[in-house]
């Protein structure tokens, strides 16, 4: 085990690398810079080129690719993101404040899909064929058919006040006036907050990841261990609970492990249309602005969870099947 790690984490060091170096070069070499993507006077050439040609040189956009790479690298090795070239501020601060929002959301997101698609899953497998296994089949394929931009659009116009009814907050994570507020009172705002995002970010999963199961499940339940488990007398919700699930979870641990960079990347609609200050919106707006260092700083975060969900999810197989060994 300890060498397969060793293995792995050696070979994650080039791929980040290799992935950082070509998105860099990407970013760099599209037409246009900041200036010119935010300030109106670029835009409309009412600056002068020495005044853009010191702009350039005071944010080093005038030295070689390699050279600007190379320094980025360089900070970013000492763990410095550098400064937003939009707003000035430190990039280390607006990943603070973006990545526990987008932490929260999406983390709820998983753990409710996950909650209702292994039940739901083993239930449709259990009944194949059956009247309510079709049912199911058809509305979780509705479901994942719907566009989540849709979704929210329709979340905020029947339920978020549009024209309907007004039961859930629609913008932000919290209401003006709570500052003072009880402990109790900032949790339960905050949850009412959570209820339409969360839910346009958990429906497609649970409707994937139920099928998934399903299809894990019925295989499983096609094999011998599973007919010996029956010869012998077991409970039918022992062979499925003990024999038949464990081995149909295995394909989830491989989603779960892909699932982590969605955790921190965030979901760019959502986070627009419910105003929720995450990572997918900022970067949205880093590359609308031509943010170089702030867009760098959420790929290289993405690509690095990737790799280490990848790994993690390697490494939970021998957890879930004891004959599965990591050499």
């Amino acid at each position: 085990m300890r060498s397969y790690l060793l293995k792995r984490l050696a070979t994650m060091v080039p791929t980040l690398f290799g992935i950082t170096l070509v998105t860099f070069a990407l970013i760099h070499l599209v037409p246009g810079d900041p200036l010119t993507a935010t300030s109106d006077m670029a835009q409309a050439g009412q600056l002068s080129r020495e005044s853009i040609e010191a702009f350039r040189h005071a944010m080093g956009l005038d030295q070689p690719l390699h050279l600007r790479y190379a320094r980025w690298l360089g900070r970013v090795l000492t763990f410095d993101f550098g400064v937003s070239t939009y707003d000035h501020r430190p990039v280390a601060d607006k990943l603070a404040e973006a990545l526990p929002n987008t932490l929260l959301l999406s983390s709820l997101a998983l753990f409710f899909a996950y909650l209702f698609a292994v039940p739901l899953g083993v239930f449709s497998a259990v009944k194949r064929g059956r009247l309510v296994d079709r049912l199911l089949t058809s509305g979780l394929f509705v479901l994942y058919a719907l566009p989540s931009f849709w979704v929210a659009i329709m979340l905020v116009l029947f339920l978020g006040g549009g024209r309907y009814l007004d039961l859930f907050p629609i913008q932000g994570l919290s209401s003006p006036g709570l500052e003072g507020a009880g402990l109790l009172a900032r949790l339960g705002d905050l949850a009412w907050h959570l209820v339409l995002p969360v839910f346009c970010l958990s429906y497609a999963s649970l409707a994937w990841l139920s099928r998934y199961v399903r299809s894990g499940m019925l295989e499983a339940l096609g094999q011998d261990y599973v007919r010996t488990a029956r010869a012998k007398g077991l409970p039918e919700r022992a062979v499925i609970a003990r024999h038949a699930l464990r081995n149909a979870l295995i394909p989830l641990v491989t989603l779960l492990g892909l699932s982590v960079p969605h955790l921190i990347g965030g979901s760019v609609i959502v986070e627009q249309v419910f105003g929720v200050p995450g990572m997918g919106r900022l970067g949205f707006q880093a590359v609308l602005t031509r943010d170089y260092n702030t867009l760098m700083a959420v790929t290289t975060l993405t690509a690095l969870l990737t790799m280490a969900g990848t790994l993690l999810s390697d490494l939970a197989y021998a957890l879930v099947d004891p004959r599965i060994r990591c050499s």
